[in-house]
């Protein structure tokens, strides 16, 4: 059996609620997008947010550290 998983997505209010260190100075909106095409949905975006971790890219690659609760990852992996 194939499992559905829907595709992430995070929200310029996720983004706007950390002000300018979530949308870096510019629109929420874009920074959102940025958020979502590295795979990243509202509830882990505000993880990285909240641990300081602006940067979508550098979350995915792992180059910010790790999150409290991640059981040693730097995110949780799909399926799994």
């Amino acid at each position: 059996m194939e499992v559905y998983y829907p595709p992430a997505r995070t929200g310029a209010e996720t983004i706007r609620w950390y002000g300018e260190l979530g949308d870096r100075g510019g629109d929420a909106g874009v920074a959102a997008q940025a958020w979502m095409k590295a795979g990243f949905d509202d509830a882990m975006t505000a993880r990285w947010l909240a641990a300081r971790c602006f940067d979508p890219q550098a979350a995915r690659a792992g180059r910010c550290g790790r999150l409290a609760g991640a059981g040693g990852r730097t995110y949780p992996r799909r399926g799994r």
